[in-house]
């Protein structure tokens, strides 16, 4: 039975050719996206790169764009999103209506805040609260606690 609960999904944009390679390909990347959507995907969000371009390459903000266009609802764009005024102009270049940004906050939380920040390391003391709290994957707690750390102790 379907279930009344909104399914999200993210997605990266598909590569030129259908492999890994770091080329998007952004006709299947919005074909993707019009499938989720029909599926009752209730929002999406778009990784601006495939999968073999990660950070190698730089964001494909059309592709989100484009995305934004063909579907009725609501797109998050994701890619090369390293500051506000970054966020700003990926939702003013594709009409997303909204922005995700993951490494970035792991190295800075505050990076978006407007309000005093705290030193990396009450950042990290308050991500392990949590971690323990929610039972994180240590991996994932190390992977996140050395990202936190990596700028002030490098």
């Amino acid at each position: 039975a379907a279930s009344r609960l909104p399914a999200t999904a993210k997605i990266r944009c598909r590569a030129r050719g259908g492999g890994d390679g770091p080329e998007p390909d952004v006709a299947a990347t919005v074909a993707f996206a019009k499938k989720l959507e029909a599926a009752g995907a209730s929002l999406i969000c778009v990784h601006a790169r495939t999968r073999g371009g990660k950070s190698k390459v730089a964001a494909c903000w059309p592709a989100v764009a484009a995305v934004a266009r063909a579907v009725r609802v609501p797109v998050v764009g994701n890619g090369d999103v390293r500051t506000a005024a970054d966020a700003a102009s990926l939702i003013t270049a594709t009409g997303c209506a909204a922005v995700m940004s993951a490494e970035p906050l792991l190295a800075d939380p505050g990076l978006f805040g407007e309000g005093p920040r705290r030193d990396a390391a009450a950042e990290a003391l308050a991500y392990l609260d949590l971690a323990v709290a929610h039972a994180a994957p240590i991996s994932w707690a190390r992977a996140h606690v050395v990202a936190l750390l990596h700028r002030p102790l490098a």
